[in-house]
């Protein structure tokens, strides 16, 4: 299986819904460095996932927080955004 990524180009969810779900207060997700929300579709362009990747260079009490691979990556489900998007 091909994976696609894409950029979301559907309304993006609030600040506000971003920094709760990565746990972070609105001030923290208003400094943190990260790539824009993406998505992640099979061959059929039906949606897997959504996911950004963090910078590492973010404030240390900022990147303990976030649940994070060794890649830097989150993943969100597909429907995590479902009252935003």
């Amino acid at each position: 299986m091909r994976y696609n990524r894409t950029i979301v180009t559907r309304r993006l969810p609030s600040e506000g819904k971003m920094a709760s779900l990565l746990g972070l207060t609105y001030d923290e997700f208003a400094h943190l460095n990260c790539s824009e929300l993406r998505t992640l579709t099979d061959d059929r362009g039906e949606l897997l996932q959504y996911y950004i990747h963090i910078s590492p260079f973010n404030p240390e009490v900022i990147l303990a927080k976030l649940k994070m691979n060794n890649r830097r990556m989150i993943y969100f489900s597909p429907d995590a955004f479902e009252s935003t998007i």
